[in-house]
């Protein structure tokens, strides 16, 4: 579930495959959107949110249960440079990657995500 290999093909505008089968499809959109919007902030600041994503992503294999509880069974985990946070959800098969939320904007509206 790391982003390594696909930092380019996200900035080139090609769809990111970083969550792979646990990643929610519109997640993949999230991601995708917010990395060509930095990149085009200023280049190469694209690169350092999906290497923050990167991070938090581990940081997450590494203690699924560390994130808060927002709703239900899905939790949150906040980047640190970003104003972004992951919302996943702990499954048998493996972390299931919901949203990666813009923290200024609508704060519910990936509810309803499976």
């Amino acid at each position: 579930m790391t982003l390594l290999g696909t930092r380019h093909q996200v900035l080139a505008g090609q769809p990111p495959t970083c969550f792979g089968t646990l990643g929610h499809r519109l997640a993949e959109h999230e991601l995708n959107e917010a990395a060509q919007y930095y990149d085009l902030e200023e280049l190469g600041l694209g690169a350092a949110f999906l290497e923050e994503v990167d991070r938090c992503l581990e940081s997450i294999q590494a203690h699924p249960e560390a994130g808060v509880i927002l709703r239900e069974e899905v939790r949150r985990r906040l980047l640190r440079r970003f104003p972004y946070a992951l919302l996943y959800r702990i499954k048998p098969s493996g972390i299931r990657i919901l949203a990666v939320m813009n923290l200024k904007r609508r704060p519910t509206y990936w509810v309803g995500r499976e």
